[in-house]
């Protein structure tokens, strides 16, 4: 199993937790919409992978990958897998996203 957290930072509405296991089409596809409705309504969405936070412009279900902006030997944007590499243990592998409303900071 390897789950895809993306905690919702609203202030009007109240924060609120979603979670994805992207082992499922059917949650890769739904982990799509979310962060495409995300992004239509102005939320800056941001992906922890180990100690660095990345700004997170798409992610593509049939590739299971994030599409962030880029910030590694000067690249537009690079790709990050949704699959973490601890999936080989027996814990559900888990990366955690963020999205902040605009009226939250955003």
């Amino acid at each position: 199993m390897s789950i895809v957290e993306m905690v919702v930072l609203n202030v009007a509405k109240g924060d609120f937790t979603s979670d994805f296991d992207t082992k499922e089409e059917k949650a890769r596809n739904e982990l799509r919409e979310f962060i495409t409705d995300m992004l239509t309504k102005g939320y800056a969405l941001f992906l922890e992978e180990g100690e660095d936070t990345h700004r997170i412009q798409a992610y593509d279900p049939g590739t299971n990958e994030f599409t962030v902006a880029g910030q590694r030997k000067g690249k537009r944007s690079v790709k990050i897998s949704a699959t973490s590499p601890e999936e080989t243990t027996k814990a559900p592998a888990r990366k955690r996203g963020t999205a902040v409303a605009p009226s939250a900071g955003g």
